[in-house]
């Protein structure tokens, strides 16, 4: 891809475009309350699996998504791997209830720029995305019809 196919996702000074996907409605409600508390975030849209949450990033183009590691149909770690591909600037955290070392790495390997267990999110989420953010570099997002 060149320059002139990519197109910022947003300007300077704006708010965090982040989707959710979560198949808990419970987890959903408190994550999306949560994500609104937080300055810095816009919430742009929630899916219940990994199809439904690829659909919308293409439709949307958030800056940042939060994906559970374990959906029905496609989870976390496949819609991490298929937006990573379409969307290399495009800053993805895993979620999930399960903890430890295996996950983390487990989540990288498929593209994930971090995990984050759900019990920690309230703790590590905002200084997680000031490090995902950090600097005047904004992420780039192809716009979809300029994705090979």
């Amino acid at each position: 891809m060149n320059k002139e196919s990519l197109e910022p996702s947003r300007q300077p000074g704006a708010r965090i475009r982040t989707l959710l996907v979560d198949d808990s409605p419970v987890a959903l409600e408190l994550l999306v309350n949560f994500l609104n508390s937080l300055p810095e975030l816009e919430f742009v849209g929630s899916a219940w699996n990994g199809e439904q949450g690829q659909a919308l990033a293409e439709q949307v183009l958030p800056d940042l998504v939060l994906a559970d590691l374990e959906m029905p149909r496609v989870g976390g770690l496949d819609l991490t791997s298929a937006l990573r591909k379409k969307f290399p600037a495009m800053r993805l955290v895993i979620i999930s209830t399960h903890e430890g070392v295996v996950w983390e790495e487990l989540s990288q390997s498929y593209g994930a720029d971090a995990f984050v267990p759900k019990r920690c999110i309230a703790t590590q989420l905002p200084g997680l995305v000031a490090r995902l953010f950090a600097g005047a570099a904004l992420p780039v997002i192809p716009r979809p019809e300029a994705v090979a």
